[in-house]
């Protein structure tokens, strides 16, 4: 007779705690397969077990189901808090994920999203309080269909706040039963439902001798449930036993053999160490020479860093004026064989006088009309200079030597390939345009950490950015703790008059990676990019990133090519940087300026690391490229690294060496 309950075919919970609801599983898996619902409410999740019976019921019978587990919210609590419900969820998620849904909500929330009359299957658990189970009877009553089905866990807890009273006080007009087992389970009926028609249900509702019968079959049931669940966790905890054993073992047989290395080690490492003792004192002498070493090699590669840009400007000179001597050579030529000429049209010039006549009057004599041969010989000698064929050569002095000759100045290559390659005034305008109209349009934060910077580099380097035709930006500076007034002052005068200026003023420096992750908190675009306080940006820098970023918009890292700017407000020294290049990156920090980076890379990274100061950006840089999913490089000069005394462009911070290293 009993045979048809599916429970009795050797089911076994795929999720079993030991929790109490563990008295009910074998009966709380039948009443699904035999009721069949269509919608099953767990209202209190507790240790997950009921929930997953009714899903493993659901899958394992075939039935077309939908299983709804409710987390009851208590206060204080959130629902990370929850272990056993984050578990529950993972694993009904990876098990049971095409039938189950999971929602955590007050129940007078929760209930609002089932249509009156929808729950089949509504099962009441994790709640010790009479007055919460009475709530959720009164929310949830209109929900249960005619033929639907109650369950409350609980029901035999003795507390102050009774659960049973209210279970007595629901199920007074309605048929229900009550099983003792474990802390107890209610079972109620509609009061508009027909005869129960399934085998389990007329049993639990036939009488007390039938009820007795079927909780003692069921009594049998969940023993061998536990008795199978310990049999399976002592073959889980004989494997793992055997498993140490055999480990245990292998320690053992190598043991010996270790002790036997141990001591060779040992008896090697007494007499490295005496060896070691008597060169101590050898190594700390060279130690102090190689320090003075490396102090004076530091020394020299500041000074041949200097040597080589004035080497390379005199090589330049060098070329340009060894061009001028070959050009010089070459008229010099060229005026030989036209003097040359010049002297043969004068001497036959003077002999067509001497055939003519006398060319020249006494002065005390009347003046007279020149003849023929005498003007053709004065015109003769006017044509060198008249057809410019002099002019290299200055008129002699009064001693006889030629003036010096006047040199034209040598051209600079890099200012003709700025006039050549970068946007006059029109196509700055047009970009603004432009700008204006692009899509995507993303927003870039300046990062600017400022520190007694002179008034001049300050104004200049926010002018730059002003400028910008690209406009959707925000400049974020800190200033830490400057004690120049200049400074200040100036601060205030561009906080007042720029609206993008996000200026906060800190009590003190507290260095450079702080002061621009202080910056950084302050940021709000998609995008961040770090300026130094004393250097510009080329006008179209922003511009240029934004269209990179168009058609790399994958990009998390966009690094640009730069320039030095000196004193005189002359460019220089450009650096054209190659495409992505680890291996060079790890030799020293090519990208350099301007380099942008996508805000929600680097907030993952933690920011700029105080520990790397003075070459903080280079750490990010080694942290950032090894995660970012594309780094492009912008082939233009948007960055204009300015040249003086205290500048890092100029081996002015040593400590930034160190922290390279």
């Amino acid at each position: 007779m009993f045979q048809k309950l599916r429970s009795l075919r050797g089911f076994q919970p795929r999720f079993y705690t030991g929790g109490p609801t563990r008295s009910h599983l074998p009966l709380l898996y039948d009443l699904v397969a035999c009721k069949k619902p269509k919608v099953v409410v767990t209202l209190g999740f507790g240790d997950g077990q009921a929930f997953f019976t009714f899903c493993q019921a659901v899958l394992e019978q075939n039935l077309e189901s939908q299983c709804v587990a409710v987390r009851r919210n208590r206060a204080g609590e959130e629902p990370n808090d929850d272990v056993a419900w984050v578990r529950g969820n993972e694993y009904g998620h990876e098990f049971y994920g095409h039938l189950t849904r999971f929602l955590h909500a007050p129940p007078g929330l929760v209930a609002t999203e089932f249509p009156k009359a929808s729950v089949d299957f509504l099962f009441l658990d994790d709640s010790d309080s009479g007055t919460e189970i009475g709530a959720d009877l009164r929310i949830w009553q209109s929900k249960l269909a005619p033929n639907g089905l109650l369950l409350v866990h609980g029901t035999t807890l003795e507390r102050n706040d009774n659960p049973k009273v209210a279970w007595l006080e629901w199920t007074a007009s309605r048929r229900a039963v009550e099983v003792s087992e474990g802390i107890g389970l209610g079972i109620a009926l509609q009061p508009e439902a027909s005869e129960p028609g399934e085998f389990l249900l007329t049993r639990l509702f036939a009488g007390k001798e039938s009820l007795a019968e079927v909780v003692e079959i069921y009594r049998l049931a969940v023993a061998r449930i536990e008795a199978q669940a310990n049999a399976d966790e002592a073959l889980r905890k004989q494997a793992a036993l055997e498993t140490r054993q055999i480990w245990l073992q292998f320690l053992l047989d190598d043991r010996w053999t270790a002790q036997d290395v141990m001591d060779d080690q040992a008896r090697h490492i007494s007499e490295q160490a005496q060896l070691l003792e008597e060169r101590g004192g050898q190594l700390m002498n060279q130690q102090a020479a190689l320090t003075e070493q490396l102090q004076r090699f530091e020394a020299l590669r500041r000074d041949r860093a200097k040597a080589q840009l004035i080497m390379d400007a005199q090589q330049e000179q060098v070329r340009h004026w060894l061009g001028v001597s070959e050009r010089l050579k070459a008229e010099k030529t060229e005026l030989k064989t036209e003097l040359k000429s010049m002297k043969q049209l004068v001497q036959f010039a003077k002999a067509a006088c001497r055939r003519g006549g006398k060319c020249f009057q006494a002065s005390s004599e009347p003046k007279t009309r020149k003849p023929l041969p005498a003007k053709i010989l004065r015109e003769l000698q006017r044509i060198p200079r008249q057809l410019g064929l002099l002019s290299p050569l200055a008129p002699p002095s009064k001693k006889g030597k030629p003036a010096p000759t006047k040199v034209t100045p040598p051209v600079d290559r890099y200012a003709a390939w700025i006039a050549e390659h970068e946007p006059d005034a029109a196509a700055l305008e047009a970009q603004r345009c432009s700008a204006r109209e692009m899509k995507g349009r993303p927003k870039f934060s300046l990062l600017v950490p400022v520190h007694d910077t002179l008034g001049r580099f300050l104004d200049e380097m926010l002018e730059s950015i002003v400028g910008q035709t690209y406009d959707n930006w925000e400049l974020c500076a800190v200033d830490a703790g400057s004690t120049k007034p200049e400074t200040r002052e100036r601060l205030a005068d561009w906080e007042a008059r720029e609206p993008k200026l996000r200026l906060l003023r800190l009590s003190g420096n507290l260095g450079i990676a702080e002061n621009t992750n202080r910056a950084l908190a302050a940021a709000s675009g998609e995008f961040i990019a770090c300026i130094d306080h004393d250097d510009v940006l080329a006008p179209f820098a922003l511009y240029e990133l934004a269209r990179a970023f168009t058609d790399a918009p994958g990009a998390e890292i966009f690094y640009s090519d730069e320039d030095r700017l000196g004193l005189d407000g002359k460019r220089h020294s450009p650096f054209f940087k190659p495409e992505w290049s680890p291996s060079l990156l790890t030799s020293f920090m090519y990208i350099g300026h301007l380099t942008a980076y996508r805000r929600s890379l680097v907030a993952e990274l933690g920011g700029f690391r105080k520990e790397f100061d003075f070459s903080q950006d280079y750490d990010l840089a080694l942290r950032a490229t090894e995660r970012s999913r594309g780094i492009h490089h912008i082939p233009h000069v948007l960055y204009h690294w300015r040249e003086h005394p205290a500048s890092g462009s100029m081996g002015g911070k040593p400590e930034a060496r160190k922290s390279n290293l």
